[in-house]
């Protein structure tokens, strides 16, 4: 069988976005000007590259998860702003994650209908956007040494990857494989989760030769996993490494780490890192019952919100920001390209 790679593996490292952080963070105007921030900090090297007829991804990024396995209320919209909806030379980015629409499944998923209005929402607001299907248990659990066929399931599988990159070709490039590796799994069980890997870069790369293959989150701590993940000749088929911090060591040596071993395993590959935390939210007792609008609805049109009872505060938004761009930096500092961070949908419905 002859498979196509195609050139984005080759224009790769340093241009491809790197690391993501995920976090929780207190709706404030100092948040989305710390986005905005960031957002402009390659705009003199791209006016420079201008004359390069082919997009490129920005040398460093930041952007934002959204979980649309959570209900609608946990959903942040995008952030509006005319500096964001130009793209220019630093888009934000949004991580939509969700679970794969399995027919046979017992859980329903997310099908592609339902992400058809909410990508364009995204990308009409001016944001680059990340697809990440989370796969399942039963996925991973067919995939054994001892198969003579191909599993059902894993054709099913197959089939949605294909279906989603014909679907969005030219409007999503980025595809994180989630959920491949069973819970726990040590480092000799990571074959099966590159051979899933395989099949799905095969799926996305046939109906999307631009589509950029990232692998599922993966534990920092865990580098011998990626380690054997890698050595399966996984290579050719990942463009990016998704790793997330469990701890507080300084993200700028988890990433020296991180780096090390993908310029000894796969060099051309780029860096994520998900799932790093902002200060924990904190109590504030006032003596006076306070209320909020929550938010109801984000998924079409405007957000709508009703009132319900504050029933926790959260920690300054001045040291929640302050963490915000200590963390970006030292993850840049690092060798990050793209730094993701998971907030909460404020009550206008944004980040």
């Amino acid at each position: 069988m002859t498979r196509r790679i195609p050139s984005a593996k080759v224009r790769r490292p340093e241009d491809l976005g790197g690391i993501a952080i995920t976090s929780r963070l207190a709706p404030s105007f100092l948040l989305c000007l710390t986005l905005l921030l960031f957002s402009f900090l390659a705009a003199g090297e791209a006016r420079a590259q201008s004359a390069i007829p082919t997009w490129q991804p920005p040398k460093t990024g930041l952007g934002y998860d959204v979980d649309l396995d959570a209900g609608e209320a946990q959903r942040p919209g995008p952030i509006r702003a005319r500096e964001v909806q130009l793209r220019g030379a630093q888009p934000l980015y949004v991580r939509l994650l969700f679970s794969w629409p399995d027919p046979a499944g017992e859980q329903g998923g997310v099908p592609l209908d339902t992400l058809d209005p909410l990508v364009d929402r995204y990308r009409d607001a001016g944001f680059e956007v990340i697809l990440a299907p989370r796969g399942s248990a039963a996925l991973s659990g067919a995939v054994t040494g001892t198969m003579t066929q191909e599993p059902e399931i894993l054709s099913r599988w197959r089939a949605f990857l294909r279906a989603a990159a014909e679907r969005f070709k030219g409007r999503v490039r980025f595809y994180q494989l989630e959920g491949l590796s069973a819970p726990g799994a040590e480092a000799g069980q990571a074959r099966a989760a590159a051979f899933l890997i395989k099949k799905g870069a095969v799926e996305l790369r046939g109906a999307d030769p631009e589509a950029l293959v990232v692998t599922e989150t993966l534990p920092a701590s865990r580098l011998d996993y990626l380690s054997a993940l890698l050595g399966e000749d996984t290579s050719a088929y990942v463009d990016v490494v998704a790793l997330h911090s469990e701890t507080e060591e300084d993200l700028e040596s988890i990433a020296a780490k991180a780096t090390a071993l993908l310029l000894e395993k796969d060099p051309s590959a780029s860096l994520w890192m998900l799932g790093e935390k902002l200060p924990a939210s904190s109590s504030v007792s006032t003596g006076v019952p306070q209320s909020q609008p929550d938010l109801v609805a984000v998924s079409e049109g405007e957000p709508q919100t009703q009132t319900a009872p504050a029933t926790q505060a959260t920690s300054p938004a001045p040291e929640r920001g302050a963490s915000l761009i200590r963390k970006a930096a030292s993850a840049f500092a690092g060798g990050a390209r793209l730094v993701s961070f998971d907030l909460p949908p404020a009550p206008d419905g944004g980040p």
